[in-house]
């Protein structure tokens, strides 16, 4: 009963992120969904500033953005972000698990800066909230046709940032997202 208690608590108290046994930060509101998706994010964070940035601003947000590897997302994509309910605060990021594991913690960071996005202009993972977004701060639709698909430069330039972290740092043993949350 007591443990039930404890859990209720830290997942209704609105903590930003676990704390280990040293006092640092381990992403918590951003989530792979096994082992091969977790070890994405780890490697992001050990390799890239840029995107351990992404990280440590989605720890501090009410949202909580699920990471799931897949076979294939439609219109050739390499990645997409998509609302989860439009009651909760979750989000899902699709990365095709085909790509290389420097491609898809690029595509994992340009899809992080979408979640940046929202949290900056205030918005709840409601897919009209969602829509309205990206048609105003967007691009020209990338795909046309029943839900187009618009594109932010922010995200362009930030997957491109992450990219070239990622060519000059062969895996330092530090963790930049492991830096206490301040």
């Amino acid at each position: 009963m007591l443990l039930s208690l404890m859990l209720v608590a830290r997942l209704t108290s609105g903590f930003a992120a676990l704390m280990d046994g040293g006092g640092t930060t381990v992403p918590y509101r951003v989530r792979g969904t096994d082992t091969l998706t977790r070890a994405v994010i780890d490697e992001g964070c050990r390799r890239s500033p840029v995107f351990a940035n992404l990280v440590q601003d989605v720890e501090r947000s009410k949202f909580v953005v699920y990471v799931e590897a897949v076979g294939a997302l439609r219109n050739g994509k390499q990645g997409a972000l998509l609302h989860y309910t439009n009651e909760a605060q979750y989000l899902r990021i699709y990365v095709r698990r085909d790509l290389q594991t420097r491609d898809q913690i690029a595509v994992l960071a340009h899809e992080l800066q979408h979640v940046r996005e929202m949290v900056q202009a205030g918005i709840s993972a409601n897919a009209d909230e969602m829509d309205m977004l990206f048609r105003q701060i967007g691009r020209e639709p990338v795909v046309r046709g029943e839900r187009q698909q618009l594109e932010t430069s922010e995200a362009l330039r930030v997957g491109d940032l992450v990219a070239q972290d990622l060519r000059r740092m062969h895996g330092p043993n530090i963790s930049f997202c492991r830096a206490p949350i301040q």
